[in-house]
C-alpha cells in the first residue's frame, strides 16, 4: 500500500518541478527564501541574546540552538532552489 504525501511535501515537489521548467519562478522563490532566511536569522539571534522574559525563551534557554533551526531549514531550501534555478537557466541557454 502506498503512503500518501502530506500537503507541504506535495507543494514543495510542485514548486521544485516548476523550477525545473521556468528558472524565473525558481529565482523568485529563491529570493523569497533568502529574505526569509535573513529574517529568521535576525529573529533567532534576537531571541537568543535578549533577556529571557517569555516562557518559551526560558524553557529553551539551555537548548539555544533550537532558535536557529528555522533559519537552517530556510537556508537549506534557499540553496536548493537557487541551485535548481541556476541549473535550469544554464540548460535553457545552452545551444
Amino acid at each position: 500500500m502506498a503512503r500518501r504525501k502530506n500537503n507541504t511535501s506535495e507543494f514543495l515537489d510542485m514548486l521544485f518541478e516548476i523550477t525545473g521548467h521556468f528558472w524565473q519562478v525558481g529565482a523568485f522563490i529563491s529570493m523569497l527564501l533568502w529574505l526569509l532566511t535573513g529574517y529568521l536569522l535576525n529573529w533567532g539571534y534576537g531571541l537568543h541574546t535578549k533577556e529571557h522574559t517569555t516562557v518559551i525563551t526560558s524553557l529553551f534557554e539551555t537548548f539555544s540552538v533550537i532558535f536557529y533551526i528555522p533559519f537552517l531549514l530556510a537556508l537549506f531550501f534557499a540553496v536548493v532552489f537557487s541551485f535548481k534555478s541556476y541549473q535550469t537557466l544554464k540548460a535553457q541557454n545552452s545551444y
